[in-house]
């Protein structure tokens, strides 16, 4: 029971620190249509606590991160700027959707399951940045947010998919290494620690 409670209790951490994570970077953007439509890195954040933190469910994670994403930035504008409320929740809510897009698409793709083969977890974050992006933006169009999208502006949405998850990748994969190289320098340690112990025994038993 124990142990049980203390597994929940660092799920628990884990979430918290994914949720405020996402937040915090989030707000770190750039509207590249002049409108409440952001690019910003909450998603790399978010990305990339999917993939590192494996021990916490992606589903959960993703509609509670959306939630609190939405409740974040409508305190923020209510506290900050002092934006009524139905305003605040027409600019922000199509974000929340974004996220639970992307957890739901992430979920379906598997993306957990591809680790071992970067390029392609790559792609998979790709095509489930962009296919999200398609969605907050066609929820905006329907809540009266009229963005004409052209050419240009679907390849920005791509570019900027494929930045943020190649970055993603590869800060999953430096901190991999990094890890790897740990375990091993302990793993050595202990192996020499270990001969150290036989070889004094064997002197013990000599003499």
């Amino acid at each position: 029971f124990i142990e049980k409670r203390e597994h929940v209790r660092e799920r628990l951490a884990i979430l918290t620190i994914i949720m405020f994570a996402t937040a915090f970077f989030g707000e770190m953007k750039v509207n590249p249509f002049g409108g409440s439509f952001r690019f910003s890195l909450g998603i790399a954040a978010f990305f990339f606590g999917l993939l590192w933190f494996r021990s916490v469910p992606v589903i959960p994670t993703g509609l509670l991160t959306g939630a609190f994403i939405l409740c974040f930035r409508l305190s923020f504008d209510q506290f900050f700027y002092g934006i009524a409320y139905t305003d605040s929740l027409q600019a922000h809510l199509p974000s929340a959707v974004y996220y639970v897009s992307f957890t739901l698409l992430i979920h379906m793709s598997r993306a957990r399951r591809h680790l071992e083969f970067p390029f392609r977890v790559g792609l998979i974050g790709t095509a489930v940045d962009f296919t999200s992006n398609m969605v907050e933006l066609l929820v905006r169009y329907s809540l009266g947010d009229h963005i004409s999208p052209t050419w240009q502006s679907i390849s920005l949405l791509l570019l900027f998919a494929s930045l943020r998850s190649m970055f993603v990748v590869g800060l999953y994969n430096n901190f991999s290494i990094r890890q790897l190289r740990a375990v091993g320098k302990v793993r050595q340690q202990e192996l020499e620690r270990l001969r150290m112990i036989n070889t004094n025994l064997y002197e013990e038993t000599f003499y």
